[in-house]
């Protein structure tokens, strides 16, 4: 039981931690002047049509996704974002 307890512990811990790793550096990235755009998947099909929308995308700058957020270097390629998403 005590190994249970230890791996849900370590997992809670490592779950905590990279969100908070996460949230650090979204903000790092916002103020060196990168753009956020919230994100939330509606299903699965929806995630899958976002991820092929970056593939098919000539983007002028870098993203990641943080935090439930997507980032990108480039202005135009969030504003390109926020208008395919909504």
């Amino acid at each position: 039981m005590k190994n249970l307890e230890q791996d849900i512990a370590t997992k809670i811990s490592k779950d905590i931690a990279k969100q908070i790793d996460e949230s650090v550096l979204l903000s790092v990235l916002i103020d060196s002047g990168w753009y956020a755009v919230p994100y939330h998947f509606c299903n699965s099909d929806h995630a899958v049509d976002i991820m092929l929308w970056f593939e098919n995308q000539m983007l002028k700058g870098d993203y990641n996704r943080l935090s439930g957020s997507f980032v990108f270097e480039s202005k135009q390629d969030a504003e390109w974002f926020l208008l395919r998403i909504s």
